[in-house]
C-alpha cells in the first residue's frame, strides 16, 4: 500500500469520525452523552458549551475529508488530525489520571482518538521525510 493511499484512508476515516461525532453533538447531544451514561440537564448554557466544540469538530472533519480527496491539502489535513485527535486523546488520558476510570465507551473513544492521532502523526512524519509538500 502506498503512502498516498494510506494517507487518503486515514484522512477519510478521521474526517468521517470527526464529522459524525460533531454533527451528533451539534444536533442531538443528549443521545450521544446518554451512550456514555451521562444525562444532560438540557439548559441553554450547558447545550451551548457542548455545541460550540461540536461546530469545531464538524468543520475540522470537513477539512480533513477535503485532504483525503485533494492531496495538495493532505499535509494540513494530517496536522489538523494530529491536533484534534491527539488533543482529545491526551485530554482523556489526563482525565483518567485526575478523575479515575470513565465508562467503557469513553475508554474506547480515548483509544480510537489516540490511535487515529498516532497514525496521522506517523504519516505526517513519513510525508515530511519524503519531502512531500502537498
Amino acid at each position: 500500500m502506498t503512502a498516498n493511499l494510506m494517507t487518503r484512508i486515514v484522512l477519510a476515516l478521521a474526517g468521517l469520525v470527526a464529522l459524525l461525532i460533531g454533527a451528533t453533538l451539534l444536533l442531538d447531544p443528549q443521545s450521544l452523552y446518554a451512550g456514555s451514561g451521562l444525562v444532560l440537564d438540557g439548559g441553554a448554557s450547558q447545550l451551548s458549551e457542548i455545541r460550540a466544540p461540536a461546530g469545531l469538530l464538524v468543520l475540522s472533519g470537513l477539512a480533513v475529508l477535503a485532504g483525503s480527496i485533494w492531496l495538495k491539502w493532505a499535509t494540513a489535513a494530517l496536522q489538523l488530525t494530529v491536533l484534534v485527535f491527539l488533543g482529545y486523546g491526551v485530554g482523556r488520558v489526563a482525565s483518567l489520571a485526575l478523575d479515575g476510570m470513565p465508562s467503557d465507551s469513553l475508554v474506547m473513544a480515548m483509544l480510537i482518538e489516540l490511535g487515529i492521532g498516532v497514525l496521522a502523526l506517523v504519516l505526517l512524519m513519513v510525508r515530511n521525510r519524503s519531502g512531500a509538500s502537498a
